[in-house]
């Protein structure tokens, strides 16, 4: 037997083993509502229907078990013959158990085959054949192959509260490449983009780094926020003898880290200038991945956060938490509200805080009701306001390059006063304009060309409804 015929022959038989159990789950939700008396039948037709149900059940239940022996004969054909079966590799290799792996294939058969609603960890846990009083030891099932990478949450972004049983899940990018073998399956692979790589470790990174992609030279600041900078940076270059010069190594033992608040509207450059900071110290940027750290489930939210700051220290790198207002706003005191989960991973948030010796940097397009903990924590509290005139010009000039063919009506001086755009606006206008060029093969920028799009750009500009809040 050939390799694909082998492995035809298994797939067609994990895509029935998935409708069966799906099958045998509708029949046990509803054999369960006629036993907890949600349907009211009289007893002679309820007494015959269940017996129905039951029957049903147990002819599943058989077809289920030659369905299991016949996938044990292929593999074990497999074996034999050399060839690779993804889903039996991807098992051993986990060390995953039965339940384990069908939910891997009930969930490769959901993300592939149509449905319109992701799968609960209910829906698998009654397809297992577990009972609703069982739901929350076997949820654990799912715990393990989201550490171990191989399914995620549904949701790129969930809440740190989110129920176990009621979040949906599906199967990783690198999981779905790997089942699917040697032959392209996402639609990266058939376009040329770059290939997923299965590497467990970097699955689940909840710091992002990467190299600094900006320096001083490229961003415009007023004098202010640049001398507060400098003496920030000389204070992270210059820690060791600050502080043990005149002794304060002895009197302050934690709590040296700087810890900066960069607030303000979109575009109005506090990633650029994170990114200008890691630059000039010579260390790479580290961004906290949200999606990662506020993990579903109990308890991994905090041990992520821990796990943030050890990554930053380890990589050496500036910490950077972008939106920091989803973590970093006050604790909440609801009694109509569950927010224990919530306000104790803010007290580890505030350990770590006080812990880290580094240099870390909150973002956020609004001035947040801070929590007077958060607050004496940090060092250096700077506002990102719209870029006044002269800023903009500077902007303009930086932004387009000496080798930019421009007509000679451009003038800067004439957009910096005349629109009242932030650092980011400034660039969407450019790059409309060079977009507009391209397509209408113009040879060069003109005054016109830029005044509409800066014009449209300030029509649509969110910064004016960016709410603030005073600390």
């Amino acid at each position: 037997m050939s390799d694909n015929k082998i492995n035809n022959d298994y797939l067609d038989l994990t895509y029935k083993l998935v409708r069966l159990l799906d099958a045998r789950k509708k029949i046990w939700i509803e054999l369960l509502d006629y036993d907890l008396g949600f349907k009211a039948w009289n007893d002679d037709k309820k007494d015959a229907y269940v017996g129905k149900l039951k029957t049903n059940i147990t002819q599943l239940d058989q077809m289920l078990k030659q369905t299991e022996q016949h996938l044990l004969e292929i593999s074990k054909q497999a074996q034999e013959s050399g060839c690779v079966i993804p889903f039996e590799d991807l098992v051993k290799e986990y060390g995953l158990p039965k339940e384990g792996k069908y939910i891997l294939m009930a969930l490769f058969y959901s993300d592939n085959l149509g449905r319109y609603q992701k799968i609960t960890c209910k829906d698998l846990l009654f397809s297992l054949g577990y009972k609703p009083s069982e739901f929350l030891e076997k949820s654990t099932l799912l715990g393990n192959l989201i550490i171990d990478g191989l399914i995620e949450n549904a949701d790129k972004y969930p809440s740190p509260t989110a129920s176990v049983l009621e979040a949906e899940y599906r199967l990783t990018p690198n999981t779905l490449q790997r089942l699917a073998g040697d032959r392209p399956f996402l639609l990266n692979e058939l376009t040329g983009e770059r290939r997923y790589t299965v590497d467990r470790r970097k699955q689940n990174l909840v710091l992002m780094v990467r190299e600094p992609l900006i320096t001083f030279d490229q961003i415009v600041l007023d004098d202010m926020k640049k001398r507060e900078i400098d003496k920030a940076i000389f204070q992270i270059e210059q820690a060791n003898n600050l502080f043990s010069k005149w002794g304060f190594d002895q009197t302050i033992k934690y709590g040296k880290g700087m810890i900066m608040l960069f607030s303000g509207a979109p575009g109005t450059g506090k990633t650029a200038t994170c990114d200008a900071i890691a630059h000039r110290l010579a260390k790479k940027v580290g961004v906290a991945n949200y999606a990662r750290i506020l993990d579903m489930w109990l308890g991994n939210a905090e041990k992520n956060i821990t796990k943030v700051f050890d990554e930053a220290k380890a990589e050496n790198c500036v910490l950077v938490f972008d939106e920091a207002d989803s973590l970093f706003s006050q604790r909440q005191n609801d009694p109509q509200r569950n927010d224990r989960t919530y306000n104790y991973m803010t007290n580890i948030l505030m350990q770590e805080l006080e812990r880290f010796d580094g240099v870390c940097i909150l973002t956020t397009n609004r001035e947040i009701v801070m929590d007077i903990a958060f607050n004496r924590r940090i060092l250096l509290k700077l506002k990102f306001d719209v870029p006044a005139p002269e800023e903009r010009i500077k902007i303009w000039q930086t932004l387009i390059p000496p080798m930019a063919p421009i007509d000679a009506d451009v003038d800067f001086t004439e957009m910096g006063n005349r629109f009242v755009l932030t650092g980011g606006e400034i660039k969407n206008v450019i790059m409309n304009v060079l977009r507009e060029c391209g397509y209408k093969n113009e040879q060069k920028i003109t005054m016109a060309a830029l005044t509409e799009y800066a014009r449209r750009e300030t029509a649509t500009s969110v910064k004016q409804a960016t709410k603030t809040f005073g600390f």
